[in-house]
């Protein structure tokens, strides 16, 4: 009998995109790495349960855009599923300050690159904006 393991509250994102050459909506999945013990080789989406610098980060106003409204867990999901993303496949769901445009794949590379260290050990990291 397999062992119960009890759920854990996580967020993920789903990419899509117009693929109107063939009208279809396109899906952004990864492949999991094949030396992970759980679902190696599986498709998934990139997700993320929230971790304590996640909240931490969510109680910087100057830091986030685009949550008011929504309450500290909600945001901090938010942000973990974005972090996540970045993490796992170096898409960047962010815009500068002002801007309601993404930053595009040469200055997404720039940050991963600046703050890798940070990404990795993400889970006991205060982040900074």
């Amino acid at each position: 009998m397999a062992d119960v393991v009890a759920p854990r509250p996580a967020s993920t994102i789903l990419l899509l995109r117009d693929a109107p050459a063939r009208k279809e909506v396109e899906v952004f999945m990864m492949v999991r790495h094949y030396e992970i013990d759980f679902n190696s080789g599986a498709l998934v989406f990139p997700a993320a349960a929230s971790t304590r610098a996640t909240r931490r980060s969510s109680q910087r106003p100057n830091c986030i855009s685009g949550g008011e409204g929504l309450d500290e867990t909600t945001l901090s999901f938010r942000i973990a599923a974005i972090r996540e993303t970045f993490e796992e496949s170096g898409i960047l769901l962010r815009a500068r300050k002002g801007s309601k445009t993404l930053v595009d794949a040469k200055r997404a590379s720039e940050i991963e690159a600046a703050h890798r260290a940070d990404l990795c050990d993400s889970r006991s990291a205060s982040f900074k904006c």
